[in-house]
Order: structure tokens, then C-alpha cells, then sequence
């Protein structure tokens, strides 16, 4: 996925903003508060709608906007030779959210529902595994920086969202462990058994000689 355009119109801290991405690695520079996670946050919700944004829908419109002011996003990407371009809105004092898909020029999904199942099903990658491998936030990354070597370790699988995988690999790696346990108790029990009946056969085998002897002797007197 490469990202081509980017349209903002009174979306959080921009009243109105227009950007371009070249090919290659794009560097987004500024002062705290200039608006850089605006930028990435307003791809997040162009993808994925309101689940992307932390704010609640009243906030998310331009603090100099008037309520007949829509919020808009246009996004435009590349996924190899086709382009799609999304465009996301909310208008009036409610905020009604709207939404249309175009692949290659032709409009594809209307509404805030179809778009958001369209795009999974083309980018196929879900909102939370989006927010878990593409998108990391200013605070994720700066707790990453002042942990250690060991800290890193674990904050990258809770990051990622491996944490779950691996306390659930750990539990089934218990459960495999005490299940071979429990039958390493039962084949020790088989073996005493097993040379329990050894040893009676064998004594059971001594009788049987010795009978046999005695009954020689009985036949020869």
C-alpha cells in the first residue's frame, strides 16, 4: 500500500490541508502540537472511521469550525496498479458520518458500513491488526525508548499484540507438560506392574520345576 493524497478539511487541528507523498520514506517534522499525529491519525480514520480516532465525534471537528462546517478526509492510495480513494465525512450539529469508495475512478461502496467491510476485504487486514503492526502511537514509541534490552523485548510483543499469543503458548505449554507427567506416572506404574507379574512368572516357573522334579522322584519310587 502506498499512500499517494491526503485531503483534510476541518479535521481536528487542520481547517484545511492538502499533502502529497512521494515514493520512498516521507518524514513528518514539527513542534509538539503542530498537528504530526493529526496527520497519521486522519489515514487511521480514513481508513477505519471513528474506531481510529480517540476522540469522541463532537471533538474531532475543527475548534473554529462552525457546526455546518463538514469534517472531511480524502484519502488516496496505491495497492500495486490500482488506486482507491476514499472519502469520509461528518456533517451538522450531529455529526451523521458519510462515506464512499472509488477503485480506479468507479465508485465501489457508499456509506460508512459498506466502505469499512470494502476496504477490509481489499486491504485484508482488520482495524486491530492495523493498529497493532502499521500504526504506533507517539507514547508507544517513546515508552519503547526508555526501556532496556529486556523492556523492549516485552513491550514490542505487547505493542504488536503478541503478549496474548504468548501467555496462551505458555499455558498450553503447561498443560502438554503436565499431561506428559501424568502419563510418564502411569507408564512407571505399567513397568512395576509389568515387573510385578515378571517376578510371580518367574517364581510360578520355579514351583512348576520343582513339582515336576517331585513328581520324577514319585514315579521312580
Amino acid at each position: 500500500m502506498h499512500l499517494n493524497k491526503l485531503a483534510m478539511r476541518n479535521f481536528k487541528k487542520f481547517r484545511r490541508a492538502d499533502l502529497e507523498f512521494s515514493d520512498g520514506l516521507t518524514g513528518i517534522l514539527g513542534s509538539n502540537g503542530a498537528g504530526k499525529s493529526t496527520i497519521v491519525e486522519a489515514i487511521a480514520w480514513a481508513l477505519y472511521g471513528n474506531r481510529a480516532s480517540s476522540l469522541k465525534r463532537e471533538f474531532i471537528r475543527n475548534s473554529r469550525a462552525r457546526e455546518s462546517d463538514a469534517v472531511e478526509v480524502a484519502l488516496t492510495i496505491s495497492l500495486g496498479k490500482q488506486e482507491l480513494a476514499i472519502h469520509r465525512a461528518m456533517r451538522g450539529k450531529g455529526m451523521t458520518p458519510e462515506a464512499h469508495l472509488a477503485l480506479d475512478g468507479q465508485r465501489i461502496a457508499t456509506g460508512a458500513k459498506e466502505v469499512d467491510g470494502k476496504l477490509e476485504e481489499i486491504l485484508k487486514i482488520s482495524y486491530q491488526d492495523f493498529m497493532k503492526t502499521f500504526y504506533a502511537r507517539q507514547k508507544d514509541l517513546d515508552n519503547l525508548l526508555k526501556e532496556g534490552a529486556m523492556g523492549k523485548r516485552e513491550y514490542l510483543l505487547k505493542l504488536l499484540g503478541l503478549e496474548d499469543i504468548k501467555e496462551h503458548a505458555i499455558e498450553l505449554i503447561k498443560a502438554d507438560k503436565a499431561e506428559l507427567e501424568e502419563e510418564k506416572s502411569r507408564l512407571a506404574g505399567a513397568l512395576t506392574e509389568i515387573g510385578d507379574v515378571s517376578g510371580r512368572l518367574e517364581r510360578a516357573a520355579l514351583d512348576l520345576q520343582a513339582a515336576e522334579k517331585e513328581l520324577e522322584e514319585a514315579d521312580r519310587n
